[in-house]
């Protein structure tokens, strides 16, 4: 699942946006979650669980350009389209590397070729670690497990990350990585990094030599063996 922010003051203008969205998601068979911002605040706090944002920036609204800089600085793995009636503007965008910059009315073609691009990027997945943003390529993840209270993100070097969000949380910012599997309700595994699975256990290891044994729930077994499978004969 794609999550998008939208931060406009013109209610109308952001609603004929989400609309495009919902459009273009829907034809691609691809879940998204649209959540439409009045306050530019709120927007930056949600930016942890943002893939990608759209502001709208006008006369006045400098702070905007602040709050932009501020977000890519922080979470450096999602889209940032400014959107402007001043061409002014450009100037702005270019100087913050924002991923794209689009006038109002926003230009359906020039809109759905820029989406094209990010569908066709290597996803990141950032997340908050021990009050630090942490930003992961998803081949970079082995897998994702449940210990207590916490979850922690094992990656390909060996690096544990803690994490407050929950296995199911999880799973909605997974959704879109095609390489991963739930064979546990406690864990998320990177298909890539199986070792061996005889069909009880799953092995995976890390690029260090580190290994780590997965028991796939009964539940989970029929439909984890089918996606493990169906992704090695892809």
């Amino acid at each position: 699942m794609y999550s998008i922010s939208i931060y406009d003051t013109k209610g109308s203008r952001a609603k004929e946006l989400e609309k495009l969205l919902e459009c273009y998601f829907y034809a691609k068979g691809i879940p998204v979650r649209v959540r439409i911002f009045s306050s530019l605040s709120d927007v930056v706090r949600a930016a942890g669980y943002t893939d990608i944002a759209f502001l709208s920036v006008g006369e006045g609204n400098a702070d905007t350009l602040d709050m932009c800089d501020a977000m890519l600085r922080n979470h450096s793995g999602i889209f940032l389209y400014i959107l402007s009636e001043k061409y002014s503007f450009l100037d702005n965008a270019m100087d913050l590397n924002v991923f794209r910059y689009l006038e109002h009315p926003v230009d359906r073609r020039r809109l759905f070729a820029s989406l094209d691009i990010i569908l066709n990027k290597p996803l990141s997945i950032s997340f908050t670690s021990d009050y630090m943003q942490v930003t992961l390529r998803e081949n970079e993840i082995v897998c994702i497990y449940k210990a207590g209270r916490k979850t922690y993100v094992l990656t390909d070097s060996g690096s544990v990350y803690p994490s407050t969000s929950s296995i199911k949380e999880w799973l909605e910012r997974t959704s879109r990585c095609k390489t991963y599997a739930c064979p546990h309700y406690g864990y998320i595994v990177n298909l890539k990094y199986i070792a061996n699975f005889n069909g009880e256990a799953v092995v995976l290891k890390c690029k260090t030599g580190r290994a780590v044994t997965v028991y796939p729930s009964q539940r989970k077994m029929t439909e984890f063996k089918n996606r493990y499978y169906a992704w090695n004969r892809e």
